[in-house]
């Protein structure tokens, strides 16, 4: 099941959001965008709805590292923030059909 952007704005009843998208789908997105392993973690923090001082202490690193990596990934995308960010990645989780290939990859 896919988490509508309302669902993933919304959390649950004690402020936290549960990962809004599944494994599977979430490893295919994360391939296309060809993130790092580090990368891949922070943006998987954000997913969860977690600040960027919040994301330091939670991967091991300084904010301004995490400030760093999301820029880069920013730049990458042609997102400014992270709003614009998670609605990139609602939209390609649009374009990953239900085996896992994203449209237009052969």
């Amino acid at each position: 099941m896919q988490a509508s952007a309302d669902d993933f704005l919304a959390g649950d009843d004690e402020g936290q959001a549960p990962f809004p998208l599944a494994p599977d789908v979430w490893k295919r997105i994360a391939e296309q965008m060809r993130l790092s392993d580090q990368q891949r973690a922070i943006v998987e923090l954000l997913l969860q709805r977690k600040k960027c001082k919040q994301i330091g202490p939670a991967s091991g690193i300084a904010q301004p590292t995490v400030e760093t990596y999301l820029k880069r990934v920013y730049q990458r995308h042609g997102v400014r923030d992270h709003t614009e960010l998670l609605l990139h990645i609602m939209a390609l989780s649009q374009q990953v059909p239900r085996n896992g290939a994203c449209r237009g990859e052969s």
